[in-house]
């Protein structure tokens, strides 16, 4: 039963996982869930509760979204949360406005 923690509470290892290759060699499936990208959780967002998600932090989500498929239902919904645990995530998403 612990085992089933792992990807929450081991991030490093589940990601290995998701990185290697398939049994079959298909290395596109491999690719893991881009929440908050390389950055990873903004300093000032680490203990910040997200809306609508049962309690979790930014950083908890950040460790689960590292055991997720990029492309699968559950990243993009983890994804959702970026403008309030990412820095510039916010401004990312913010269209450009006309100085006039």
């Amino acid at each position: 039963a612990v085992v089933l923690a792992e990807p929450l509470c081991c991030p490093s290892g589940a990601a290995a996982a998701q990185q290697s290759p398939g049994a079959d060699g298909d290395e596109t499936s491999s690719k893991v869930c881009g929440f908050c990208g390389v950055g990873g959780v903004g300093p000032e967002a680490v203990g910040t509760e997200v809306p609508g998600s049962g309690g979790l932090s930014c950083s908890d989500l950040f460790g689960y979204a590292q055991t997720l498929q990029d492309g699968t239902g559950d990243c993009d919904a983890v994804v959702l949360a970026e403008p309030l645990c990412c820095p510039g995530a916010a401004a990312a998403q913010q269209p450009a406005q006309d100085n006039f």
